[in-house]
C-alpha cells in the first residue's frame, strides 16, 4: 500500500465488523456477576458492524493522547511518529459493496511482538472513544456536543488513586432536556487475540460501575477492538440504570450529578458540581489539541495545572478553512521525498475565541451551533451515500484527488485533516 492508498482508506466510509458471538460475549460479562444490581448492560452496536472513517479514529487518539511536548521540533517529531504508525494499518476488504468491511492491511500484519500489542492498545482507544463519542451522540440527539476527558486529567491534584478506574468520560452540558448535562463512563480496551476478549469486556464494565470517587455513575461504556494479524472488529457494551425511564425524544432523563458528601473532604481539588468539573477538562483537552495555550490555563483547576506549558512559548497558530468554516490551530508539513503530508490540528474558530474570551456559556453556545451544523453536514452526507450504487462505487486508490484533504469534525469543535502535496 501506497500513501495515497493509505489516504483513501483513511478517508472513506467503511464498516467496523462487529463479530457474530457479541451476543454471547455479553452473556459471559453477565454470568460474571460485573453488573451491580440496578444496572442494565446491553450491546451498543449489533452484528455486522458500525459505519465509520478510520480518520476518525486517528482525530479522537490524536486528541485524547495530546503530550506535554510545546517546544514545535519534539511537538513536530511526536504527531510524525505518532500518525505514522497507523495511517497505513487499514485496508478495505474485496467486494462491491458500498461500504466494505475494514480489514489489517499487509504493512499492519507484519507488526509484531510488542509492537503488536502497542498498536492494539493505542487503536483500541481510538476505536473506542470514537464509537462511544457516535453512541453518545446519537442518543443524546442533534445539535448536542460531547466533550472528552481524561479522567486521570480530570482528578490530577487530588487524593484519589489511580487504580480501577474508566479511561475517559464523555460529557454534554446542560440543554433544554438535560438541565444538569449528562456524563459517561469510557474504557477502551484493545488486543490482537479475540480469545481475551470476554476477560477485557468483564474488566473494562467493572471499571464503569462507578470507580470515579465521589460521584454516581448513571451510564457507561466498555469497548474491546480486536486488531489481529488481518482482521479488525469492535464490540461495545452500554451499562445504564435499569430505572431510568426515557422520554419521547428518546433522549436519556436528565440526572443531577453534584458530588457525593462523603467524598468533599477526601477530593479538595475538584468542584463541587461534577458537570462543571469535567467540561473544563474537556475545554483545557481542546485548548491543548490546537495550540490554545491560553485556554490550557484558563479551564484547567489550578490545582491540576497540565504540565508542559506553564515556561513554554506559544506554539505558531493558523488560520484555515475547514467544512464547516474558519478554524485555528497548529499545522505541519512532513517532507516525503517530492511531496509533503500537511497534518492539522484545530478548533471552529468561534469555538476557540470562546475559549479564549468567553464564559462557560459562550463555550457551549458555539459547540452546540458547530455541532448542528455538522449534522446537517452528516445528514446531507448520508442522503448522499443513499443514491450511489453499490456496484459503481470506486476503487479507494480511485477516491483521492491530488491535493484533495481528508477531516474529521467532531461536535465538540475539534477538527483533523490531512493532505498531500
Amino acid at each position: 500500500m501506497d500513501l495515497a492508498g493509505a489516504m483513501a482508506v483513511a478517508g472513506t466510509t467503511a464498516r467496523m465488523p462487529v463479530p457474530g458471538n457479541a451476543e454471547d460475549l455479553l452473556k459471559q460479562v453477565l454470568s460474571s456477576q460485573a453488573v451491580p444490581e440496578g444496572k442494565v448492560l446491553s450491546l451498543a452496536y449489533h452484528p455486522p458492524g458500525v459505519l465509520l472513517r478510520p480518520v476518525e479514529a486517528l482525530h479522537l487518539l490524536s486528541l485524547v493522547t495530546a503530550h506535554a511536548y510545546s517546544a514545535d521540533d519534539l511537538h513536530d517529531a511526536y504527531a510524525w511518529w505518532g500518525l505514522l504508525r497507523y495511517l497505513g494499518f487499514f485496508d478495505h476488504e474485496a467486494g462491491t459493496q458500498a461500504h466494505p468491511a475494514l480489514r489489517v492491511s499487509h504493512a499492519g500484519a507484519q507488526v509484531a511482538g510488542v509492537q503488536r500489542r502497542v498498536a492494539s492498545e493505542e487503536l483500541g482507544i481510538a476505536f473506542g472513544v470514537l464509537l462511544a463519542s457516535m453512541r453518545v451522540r446519537n442518543e443524546l440527539g442533534p445539535g448536542v456536543p460531547v466533550g472528552i476527558v481524561d479522567v486521570d486529567v480530570l482528578l490530577r491534584g487530588t487524593r484519589a488513586g489511580s487504580s480501577g478506574r474508566p479511561d475517559y468520560l464523555l460529557v454534554a452540558g446542560s440543554d433544554g432536556a438535560r438541565p444538569d448535562g449528562m456524563a459517561y463512563l469510557l474504557e477502551c480496551k484493545g488486543t490482537n487475540d479475540p480469545r481475551v476478549r470476554g476477560q477485557q469486556l468483564t474488566a473494562a464494565v467493572r471499571q464503569i460501575t462507578g470507580p470515579v470517587p465521589g460521584y454516581p455513575a448513571h451510564a457507561g461504556l466498555a469497548v474491546s477492538t480486536v486488531a489481529g494479524a488481518t482482521q479488525v472488529s469492535c464490540v461495545a457494551l452500554e451499562l445504564t440504570d435499569s430505572d431510568v425511564e426515557e422520554p419521547a425524544d428518546s433522549g436519556k432523563e436528565p440526572r443531577n450529578v453534584p458530588r457525593a458528601d462523603s467524598a468533599r473532604g477526601a477530593l479538595p481539588g475538584l468542584p463541587d458540581v461534577f458537570i462543571s468539573a469535567a467540561l473544563r477538562s474537556s475545554w483545557s483537552m481542546l485548548g491543548h489539541y490546537a495550540g490554545n495555550e491560553t485556554a490550557v490555563r484558563r479551564w484547567s483547576d489550578g490545582a491540576r495545572e497540565p504540565g508542559g506549558f506553564s515556561q513554554a512559548p506559544e506554539r505558531r497558530r493558523v488560520l484555515f478553512e475547514s467544512e464547516s468554516g474558519p478554524a485555528v490551530g497548529v499545522t505541519t508539513g512532513f517532507d516525503l521525498g517530492d511531496r509533503q503530508l500537511i497534518v492539522t490540528w484545530g478548533i471552529d474558530q468561534r469555538v476557540d475565541d470562546a475559549l479564549g474570551e468567553g464564559d462557560p456559556r459562550d463555550v457551549l453556545a458555539a459547540q452546540e451551533a458547530f455541532a448542528r451544523e455538522l449534522d446537517e453536514i452528516d445528514a446531507s452526507e448520508e442522503s448522499a451515500d443513499e443514491t450511489d450504487a453499490p456496484a459503481d462505487s470506486p476503487a479507494p486508490d480511485e477516491q483521492l484527488t491530488s491535493g484533495e484533504p481528508i477531516s474529521s469534525l467532531m461536535p465538540d469543535g475539534s477538527i483533523f485533516a490531512l493532505a498531500v502535496r
